[in-house]
């Protein structure tokens, strides 16, 4: 890997200017991961220390097992499937579909496979339920039975799961659901002096206790 750094110039005939808009960046910041000859690999999503070092665990190791299954070699397809999953270029349905597909899994694979697809169902579960109360209930719904059940996303799921559950327990006016996501929420922004920020949980705060008083009344 070498890092690289492009900083946008706007100097009339600089022969890069345009990099931006060829490659899709939509927004900053933006990191991409590209081959020698300037191909985007992929495009990062999740910004933590810990999504980018599984980017550079399995964008190689990806490679590497396209060109054996090249090659002709057997036996690398399901390694190859989750390099690709861990990767975001499979969403979690259809991961779930081709799972079925596999007749054996090693313990290993099961293992490495297992988080990944905790934080691929409930990634999909908050972003499809958008602002349809019926879908906001039925995700929220089958992501306390994941939490019941002893799954752990990660931090970088954790984040915005916890901010749904805060929509979600709101929307069915569960006060306890409410209180323990306000804390995951609170904690998030525990050490901020932003006005703004400390006005948004004075609104939950107080919207919290509403619930509970609903919930006693």
């Amino acid at each position: 890997m070498v890092p690289y750094l492009h900083i946008a110039t706007r100097i009339e005939g600089h022969p890069y200017d345009n990099l931006y808009k060829e490659k899709g960046v939509r927004g900053f910041p933006t990191l991409q991961f590209m081959d020698a000859d300037g191909n985007t690999l992929m495009k990062q999503g999740a910004r933590s220390v810990a999504a980018f070092e599984r980017s550079l665990y399995y964008m190689p190791r990806k490679t590497k097992l396209e060109a054996k299954v090249a090659a002709g070699e057997k036996g690398h397809e399901v390694d190859l499937f989750i390099a690709r999953f861990a990767l975001g270029e499979i969403g979690w349905e259809e991961a779930s579909e081709q799972l079925k597909g596999f007749k054996k899994l090693t313990p290993a694979q099961k293992k490495e496979l297992a988080p990944m697809l905790v934080d691929g169902e409930i990634n999909h579960l908050v972003r499809s339920a958008g602002r349809d109360p019926e879908k906001v209930k039925k995700a929220g719904l089958r992501i306390e039975e994941l939490l019941a059940g002893g799954a752990r996303p990660s931090a970088d799921v954790a984040s915005f799961m916890w901010s749904f559950l805060l929509r979600y327990a709101d929307q069915e006016s569960k006060a306890g659901l409410y209180e323990k996501a306000l804390a995951k929420v609170r904690k998030r922004y525990e050490g901020s002096d932003s006005e703004r920020i400390q006005e948004y949980l004075k609104g939950l705060e107080a919207r919290l206790a509403e619930l509970k008083a609903g919930a006693d009344g």
